[in-house]
């Protein structure tokens, strides 16, 4: 038989895992035999049918303290194994099915937030591994009612060759990476920034004519600093810092003047669509002419220089993670080689390096020694400022606009998760008037939109497959939903 459902405002038909947390421990042993037994010999003594026939009395208080004692047993079993009276309990939105399921298993097990986050983070290396894995750069937002931080995480022979045999629906086994897997599990992460694995990674890029060393991997720290904050439409939006596309889009939210948000047929007006992609080309353009960079350098680093036009946005590519607790913490992990295949430098065909070193420009962003580049990945949890319990919002992309327009379809145009994430897109190539446009009737912006962008002069294209995703997990009080992006074929977990 099928668990039992649980209640809770879900608009689409995801999986929700509704078996009970720990329930399973017991099923197949005879304990249920055993209490069945000593249930039946306890109320015998209870209705007085005991071979004593004095003592009555005695034999009800005796009676009575055992079911007292055996009442408080049962109630410490429960508070200690049983499940939480609120459900669902948390949540893990990805772009695979059995990612989500996997973080769904860590919060079963007492994990938090974070823990099922970076289960499901490795899970995505292992199926996506041409957007995503070891090699991977990426960016993390997570936060309480009470407060947010921001993280940066790991930056990190001929893969077409490898992968051109392939047929349309054949999975691809990586066994190396298993082992590599297991390594690290068994050794732990210094296998990877000091060890064999390292030296591995060090002789295979500088057999493609790069220039790195033991200790560029030995002395890589991850980044913490504290998230940006703007507010928007009634909510707190938080990013992470540069160089995340956090500060992108918050620059991009500043643009947006007051607008007449009478909804179109699908949810966006002409005047709302042009004013998305002005503000969108203008916050890049700014980008390119090196205004960011890296923190850590920017106090070294002079404005200036020329605009790298080359740079195409539509191949931004990212994996994206959403988590919630049961205890109100919420993470968010954009992920990614930087574009689809990243480098194209397949370690001992296990898993394969980014590209974020094309990133670099000009200004404060020009490459220098131990610096990270500007990136685009924008990890957001989005709160609302009128209720504590209000509506929270878990979500972004390896693309800053495209989690501007599924946050403005949210928070402006007051669309719920499903509709918001499976609304059309638009993607910009560069800051040439070019805007790109997904296939499909689904996918396409409504007529009354193209026609307002060509008469401001755009360029309208049409960019094939594959798209970026974008999932997402939402909380209004204790009420909790979730939704993973079709373009990413994924499948949203909840208990």
């Amino acid at each position: 038989m099928s668990g039992p459902s649980i209640p809770g405002p879900y608009h689409s038909s995801e999986q929700t895992e509704a078996f009970p947390l720990k329930h399973s421990l017991y099923r197949g042993s005879s304990a249920g035999h055993q209490k069945a037994r000593g249930f039946k010999a306890f109320t015998s003594c209870c209705t007085g049918n005991s071979s004593e026939k004095n003592g009555g009395l005695r034999i009800i208080v005796m009676c009575f303290a055992v079911l007292t004692l055996a009442v408080i047993l049962a109630l410490g079993i429960q508070i200690y194994y049983g499940d939480y009276q609120l459900v669902p309990h948390g949540s893990v939105a990805t772009d695979h099915h059995r990612c989500s399921t996997i973080g769904t298993d860590i919060l079963k097990r007492g994990g938090n937030a974070v823990d099922a986050a970076i289960a499901s983070t490795f899970c995505m290396g292992v199926v996506n591994f041409h957007i995503t894995g070891l090699g991977r750069s990426g960016f993390v937002v997570l936060g309480s009612l009470a407060n947010v931080h921001s993280h940066m995480s790991l930056d990190g022979g001929d893969l077409f060759n490898t992968l051109s045999t392939l047929q349309l629906g054949e999975n691809y086994k990586l066994p190396n990476l298993a082992a590599t897997l297991e390594l690290i599990a068994d050794k732990g992460p210094d296998v990877f920034y000091n060890g064999t694995l390292a030296r591995r990674i060090v002789e295979i890029v500088n057999s493609f004519g790069g220039n790195m060393t033991v200790q560029d991997i030995a002395s890589y720290q991850a980044v913490r600093r504290p998230p940006l904050i703007e507010n928007f439409a009634g909510f707190n939006v938080f990013v992470p810092s540069l160089p995340s596309g956090g500060q992108a889009l918050l620059e991009i939210l500043k643009l947006l003047p007051d607008l007449n948000f009478t909804m179109g047929g699908q949810g966006l007006t002409p005047h709302f669509a042009i004013n998305l992609v002005n503000a969108a080309e203008e916050t890049y353009k700014s980008m390119l002419q090196g205004i960011w960079g890296d923190p850590s350098f920017e106090n070294n680093e002079p404005d200036g220089g020329d605009i790298d036009y080359s740079v195409n946005f539509t191949k931004s590519a990212g994996s994206h993670v959403s988590a919630v607790d049961l205890n109100d913490l919420y993470v968010s992990v954009v992920s990614g080689l930087n574009t689809w295949l990243g480098s194209q430098i397949f370690v001992d065909e296990s898993f394969i390096l980014n590209n974020a070193l094309i990133n670099f420009g000009v200004g404060k962003n020009k490459p220098l020694g131990g610096k990270r580049p500007i990136s685009y990945a924008t990890p957001v949890i989005a709160t609302e400022m009128r209720r504590i319990c209000g509506r929270r919002l878990v979500f972004g992309s390896g693309d800053t606009t495209l989690a501007l327009q599924v946050l403005a379809r949210m928070l402006v145009l007051d669309r719920d998760i499903d509709l918001s994430i499976e609304a059309p897109r638009f993607h910009l190539e560069n800051i040439n008037k070019t805007v790109y446009l997904e296939e499909g009737e689904k996918r396409r912006l409504q007529e009354d939109n193209i026609q307002g962008l060509l008469n401001f002069s755009y360029q309208i294209k049409t960019l094939i497959q594959p798209y970026q995703s974008s999932n997402i997990v939402e909380k209004l009080g204790d009420d909790l939903t979730s939704h993973s992006d079709s373009r990413g074929d994924g499948m949203a977990s909840r208990y």
